[in-house]
C-alpha cells in the first residue's frame, strides 16, 4: 500500500482492520525522483483516484513507466481515475480524456483495455508488453 499521505494510510488502517496484517504500508511521492527504488516486483498494481494527485496530467507518463518497471513479465496494472469530458471533470490540465489515458498507458509499455466507465470515473487495465 503506497501513498504520499499519512492520513490516507491511517484511513486504510481503520477500514482494513485485521486485514492490515497482510499489508505493508509505504510512504512515497509519485512525483519525486526514485520513488519506486527499493520496492519489490509485483504481479499487479492497482491505483484508484491517485493519478490526478500528481497535480498535472503531464506527470502521468512518468508514473506509468515507473509502475511498468515494477511489474513482472506480463503483470497487470489497473488504473481508475476521473476523466475529462462528457459526464466527467472539466479541468483539462489535471484530468485526461479516456483516449488520452489509453495512449499514455500504451506509451508507457502497456496493452490497454478500458474495463468500465461510470459516473465520471474510468477503469483501464494495462498488461505489461
Amino acid at each position: 500500500m503506497l501513498d504520499f499521505s499519512l492520513a490516507m494510510h491511517e484511513l486504510a488502517r481503520e477500514r482494513l482492520g485485521a486485514l492490515m496484517q497482510r499489508v505493508r504500508p509505504a510512504v512515497a511521492n509519485f512525483k519525486g525522483a526514485g520513488w519506486s527504488e527499493g520496492l519489490a516486483r509485483f504481479d499487479a498494481v492497482l491505483t484508484n483516484q491517485a493519478v490526478h494527485e500528481l497535480q498535472h496530467k503531464r506527470h502521468a507518463l512518468s508514473l506509468h513507466r515507473s509502475v511498468r518497471s515494477l511489474l513482472t513479465g506480463h503483470g497487470r496494472y489497473l488504473v481508475c481515475d476521473h476523466h475529462v469530458g462528457a459526464d466527467g471533470m472539466t479541468n483539462e490540465a489535471l484530468y485526461m480524456t479516456v483516449a488520452e489515458r489509453q495512449r499514455c498507458l500504451e506509451k508507457a509499455g502497456f496493452s490497454v483495455t478500458m474495463l468500465l466507465k461510470l459516473r465520471g470515473l474510468v477503469l483501464h487495465r494495462g498488461i505489461a508488453s
